[in-house]
């Protein structure tokens, strides 16, 4: 949801659909604008602990939960595009009331997302909706919101269906140099080696950005490479710098590498929108 977030709290202009606004004046119009204006950026945040919580207590492979924060940051980016019109859809635009509430479009999105891809995880999901939803007013604009959010996180969720995420895979390591084997300590198979088939979020092919192959096994690069890895990657390399160790340690942070993310761009972000609001 870092996409979702930044985005909608650092716009500088906002592109509005043409439907007329309700007939008021003075200061009540003002309100009304100002509570259009801000997005209810403590339930994403909310949200993206709840994310977060479910990927810690089901511990899916890293890969795993990648495509789950894609797939709910999604929905709740397109759900939130549907009342406020600023960017392209990155699928789908439901046709709402510029005053549908976006504090249960975005709650419902993430739980609908969330409720597919860690189902046991469903008791927490429904208590976590309740109190979120427990705080928006009843009436049109809250069912209009459930309404954007559940028919969003369908459609993200239709999409990735198919996505050759759940396709099985054998894989049989080699014994040649190169080939990739079990490794100490425990010696575990392969992580998702039908991975490479995944289609990509966003870009064109899965060989879009691809790197060049790398260097022979009997070059001297890559030897020299080798080298390198094993002395720098060493627990106990004395060439190691503390900036080396330090980036290797935020790279393989895994969740905590994410909750980081997450949480920095907060920081940055909600002063901005703070700020933004005041004026």
């Amino acid at each position: 949801m870092l996409h979702t977030l930044t985005r909608w709290m650092t716009s500088p202009s906002r592109r509005r659909r043409t439907a007329p606004l309700p007939a008021v004046s003075g200061a009540a119009a003002v309100e009304l604008l100002e509570d259009r204006k801000v997005l209810s950026a403590d339930v994403v945040m909310q949200w993206n602990e709840v994310m977060l919580d479910a990927i810690r207590e089901v511990k899916p492979a890293p890969p795993v939960a990648s495509r789950a924060m894609a797939i709910v940051s999604l929905a709740v980016f397109d759900s939130l595009n549907s009342i406020d019109w600023k960017y392209n859809q990155y699928l789908t635009k439901v046709s709402t009331p510029l005053t549908t509430s976006k504090d249960a479009a975005v709650a419902q999105a993430a739980y609908r997302t969330l409720s597919a891809l860690f189902p046991t995880y469903q008791v927490t999901l429904d208590q976590q909706l309740a109190a979120t939803l427990a705080t928006v007013p009843e009436g049109a604009n809250k069912t209009a919101g459930i309404n954007v959010g559940n028919k969003v996180a369908t459609a993200i969720l239709n999409l990735r269906a198919t996505d050759g995420s759940g396709t099985s895979v054998t894989y049989t390591p080699g014994n040649s140099p190169g080939d990739w084997r079990p490794t100490p300590n425990g010696f575990a198979a392969a992580v998702l080696p039908n991975w490479g088939n995944v289609k990509p979020f966003s870009m064109t092919s899965k060989s879009q950005f691809r790197p060049v192959a790398p260097p022979s096994l009997t070059s001297a690069e890559y030897a020299a490479n080798y080298n390198q890895v094993k002395e720098l990657g060493s627990a106990t390399s004395l060439t190691r710098t503390t900036d080396q160790t330090d980036i290797a340690k935020f790279w393989a942070g895994g969740l905590t590498y994410y909750g980081g993310l997450i949480g920095a761009t907060a920081g940055i972000v909600m002063p901005r929108s703070s700020a933004t609001s005041a004026s």
